[in-house]
């Protein structure tokens, strides 16, 4: 994780990367019934003739995306040159939209969550290439710290309480920290067994911070869930038939979504209430990943057709529906909020990339 690079972090653009047909051999509760339809895209005006998606909305309905300058180009803390310069950029309940101003000492911003009170958080490339996290707040820019100066750190996950969540470097390894942004932009450490790194994923407004582990030079991750910022995490129930799980974020209630790995390389979409662990399926039943999930338990995530065609669901108590896109071949979902509006990115028939927004309250 140490060799990283800026678009590593590009919230979901990993959600395709399972090529194996062998299902998983488990038999779970959690099966979700047939889809009721679908919900189509909402374009957002704005930003024409750029890659431009919609990353995140905040309860009072301000959206906040990423519009990509592909002629712009900035250099990673290797020096390499990478294509295309990434900018946040928001649209406003009344309409219109705008550019954020890049943080000072930036050369790209990607806002990756909205708390429901309107607070992001995200991370910026900094002029030496190091990635840095940062909150975005009433129109003002905040650079949080990393555990050392100048050294890479993410944030991923922001509540209410302006609590955010990340990983930063720590000697080699990347491992899971929490700021309490109200009171210091210095970061903590999230307890980790001796011997593993990790990552905070995302925290509800209870204050829960779910996340993964793995062990150093290891490539099996365990979903974690830390019902104390100041204990070590809970591991999530796993079948023997699966070799690696994350988990992506928890509901209100209690629950926790993630995603699966089997033995095969195939990835599935997951929950887990206490310590029983389900598979979500219905969706396909091949394939699947859960990328985000609201407060109040709608899933959101992409699975492969029985037609081979990748898509993208929304989920709620055994229920699911597609996202249908503008008709081109590329689309995504990267949230859900709490007022149920998921965003993400789709093509459109000319083949751009525009920021779209599904409407999932009726699920």
């Amino acid at each position: 994780m140490s060799s990283l690079k800026r678009r590593d972090f590009v919230k979901g653009v990993s959600a395709f990367v399972c090529m194996s047909s062998v299902p998983l051999s488990l038999t779970y509760s959690s099966r979700a019934k047939a889809s009721f339809g679908a919900i189509e895209a909402s374009e957002l005006p704005g930003f024409q003739g750029h890659y431009c998606a919609a990353i995140s909305t905040s309860r009072e309905g301000s959206i906040i995306g990423l519009m990509r300058n592909e002629k712009a180009r900035v250099a990673d803390w290797e020096g390499e040159v990478l294509g295309g310069k990434d900018e946040a950029v928001i649209w406003l309940p009344d309409g219109s939209h705008k550019r954020l101003s890049t943080p000072i000492h930036g050369q790209m911003s990607q806002i990756q969550s909205v708390s429901s009170t309107g607070v992001s958080c995200g991370l910026f490339q900094n002029n030496n290439g190091v990635l840095q996290a940062f909150t975005w707040e009433n129109e003002v820019w905040t650079q949080l710290e990393g555990l050392r100066q100048d050294a890479r750190c993410r944030a991923s996950g922001v509540n209410a309480q302006k609590i955010v969540v990340g990983n930063a470097v720590k000697g080699r390894a990347d491992v899971p920290v929490y700021w309490d942004s109200t009171i210091s932009l210095s970061p903590q450490l999230l307890p980790i067994p001796e011997g593993f790194r990790g990552v905070a994923s995302g925290v509800n407004d209870e204050g829960f911070v779910v996340g993964y582990i793995t062990a150093i030079n290891s490539a099996i991750a365990h979903p974690v869930v830390w019902f104390d910022k100041d204990s070590l995490p809970q591991k999530l129930a796993t079948p023997s038939s699966v070799i690696s799980a994350s988990a992506t974020g928890i509901a209100s209630d209690g629950t926790i979504f993630g995603s699966v790995q089997d033995k095969s390389g195939v990835f599935k979409a997951a929950c887990w209430r206490g310590d029983e662990v389900n598979l979500i399926n219905g969706i396909g039943d091949n394939r699947s990943k859960v990328l985000s999930v609201s407060e109040a338990g709608v899933a959101v995530g992409s699975y492969m057709s029985k037609d081979r065609e990748f898509k993208l669901f929304a989920w709620k108590d055994n229920r699911s529906v597609d996202l249908q896109g503008l008709g081109g071949r590329l689309q995504c979902v990267y949230s859900i909020s709490d007022n149920g509006v998921a965003c993400g990115m789709s093509q459109d028939l000319s083949g751009d990339s525009r920021a779209v927004t599904w409407n999932v309250d009726s699920i």
